[in-house]
């Protein structure tokens, strides 16, 4: 009987401790995916460098544009979010403004470096900016990352925000990488009548699906075999899973037109996320494919031509 009660302790002990161990790891694996700040992991490290590769010649560009960001005089501003977090934003009020942009960064980037580029010439061009720094990131709290899952409410708050400052005032939504997502998916939702249009360069399609594509670029092992888990972890903890919601959900309903934007080079989000979302958009669209653009560096790599598409889209949805 004693060597019965000591097997059924060892084998409790055991289970106990695989068990301990198997949370631990989908914690630690959630860090990776979701939390404000990740664990360091060599392997699945990526460096700001990594979306340069074969564009190199446009760093001093994004630095200059960062530069610009932090001379130019502007209003930081902030609004609380759906589930109380404060989020901040930074108001760059031009002369004589025609339209407002709001603009959303990517995963794990920030609103200096994703848009340094192309904020100096939209603002000259007769645009106000609200480049946002989104929850988890920067200034703005929050502790994880929802791949826009939460962040489309957020958009839609800031999109509240514009409207009511602006009235009638033409609003476009804008987003880079995980921003494109955030705006694709906030379409969904009852946005202001001032809400013209979406612009969406480098987007996904699902959290789910982008996810698993990193993972599978940077680990040995299968996607499927753990980010199911993770996502189930991510909505006991967190609130949310990597199927809560996706872009291609909201591109079955949106009304509003979009311009999308993807590299052919890019690396990191495939561009066939793009035109997957392009093919399920039932609103008016365009698609704009930069050659040899690597990730988010359509609007540099093809200027010009990104450029005269842009404003042309806004002439188009300010027509209507």
């Amino acid at each position: 009987m004693k060597h019965k009660n000591c097997v059924k302790y060892i084998v409790a002990a055991g289970t106990a401790i695989t068990t301990a161990g198997a949370v631990w790891g989908l914690k630690f694996l959630h860090s990776l995916a979701a939390a404000r700040k990740a664990p360091e992991l060599k392997r699945l490290e990526i460096k700001e460098q990594d979306f340069f590769q074969g564009n190199e010649a446009f760093i001093d560009e994004i630095n200059t544009g960062k530069l610009w960001l932090q001379e130019t005089g502007h209003e930081d501003v902030s609004i609380t979010s759906f589930d109380g977090l404060k989020l901040v934003g930074h108001l760059y009020l031009c002369d004589d403004p025609k339209r407002t942009i709001i603009m959303f960064h990517g995963f794990r980037s920030s609103w200096l470096r994703d848009f340094g580029f192309a904020a100096r010439e939209f603002y000259e061009a007769g645009c106000n900016l609200l480049i946002i720094e989104q929850r988890a990131h920067g200034k703005s709290e929050g502790e994880h990352i929802t791949y826009g899952v939460f962040e489309r409410f957020d958009c839609l708050e800031w999109a509240r925000y514009a409207a009511e400052r602006f009235g009638s005032m033409p609003i476009y939504l804008d987003g880079i990488s995980m921003g494109a997502s955030t705006v694709l998916m906030a379409s969904s939702l009852r946005l202001p009548k001032a809400v013209k249009g979406i612009i969406a360069d480098c987007g996904y399609t699902t959290p789910k699906a982008i996810i698993s594509e990193v993972f599978r670029q940077h680990s040995s092992v299968p996607p499927e075999m753990i980010v199911p888990l993770v996502s189930l972890y991510s909505k006991l903890s967190c609130g949310f899973s990597f199927d809560d919601y996706s872009t291609l959900d909201a591109m079955k309903v949106n009304t509003r037109p979009v311009f999308f934007a993807h590299g052919d080079a890019d690396t990191f989000v495939p561009m066939e996320m793009t035109l997957q979302n392009y093919k399920a958009c039932i609103a008016p669209k365009r698609l704009f494919i930069a050659h040899g653009a690597t990730h988010g560096l359509s609007y540099l790599v093809e200027h010009d031509a990104y450029k005269k598409e842009l404003l042309e889209f806004f002439s188009d949805c300010e027509r209507t």
